[in-house]
């Protein structure tokens, strides 16, 4: 057994997800999270939040057209992983995209060209 399986948190990790999920906010709170204030969804249908980074704050912002977190309630977003250059490698990263798009018309357009 994997010791990482048995350290569950209570953020997502890209580890955590295996194939696509579908999602629905709850909230967005500014939590500390480590040493510093970051935002943080978190979801009708599953306990484990999302820590925002600056990729998937603007992909959020564009899905639901607005910059205001309390407008994001309710909204369906779906949870993938793709492969991300960070610092000269490529990591896995955890990337919002629209649930009510069809997936594979997604997955056609490479990150780096994609509008975020």
């Amino acid at each position: 057994m994997k010791i990482g399986n048995l350290q569950t948190g209570r953020f997502f990790k890209a580890a955590d997800i295996t194939r696509p999920i579908d999602l629905i906010i709850d909230n967005v709170e500014l939590e500390q999270v480590g040493d510093r204030e970051k935002y943080v969804v978190h979801f009708k249908n599953h306990q484990k939040a999302l820590v925002l980074n600056r990729p998937n704050t603007e992909k959020l912002i564009e899905i639901t057209k607005t910059d205001e977190t309390d407008d994001w309630t309710g909204m369906k977003i779906r949870l993938c992983v793709k492969l991300v250059d960070f610092q000269g490698e490529n990591v896995p990263a955890i990337r919002i995209t629209d649930a009510r798009r069809p997936q594979r018309e997604q997955e056609d357009v490479p990150e780096n060209e994609a509008s975020f």
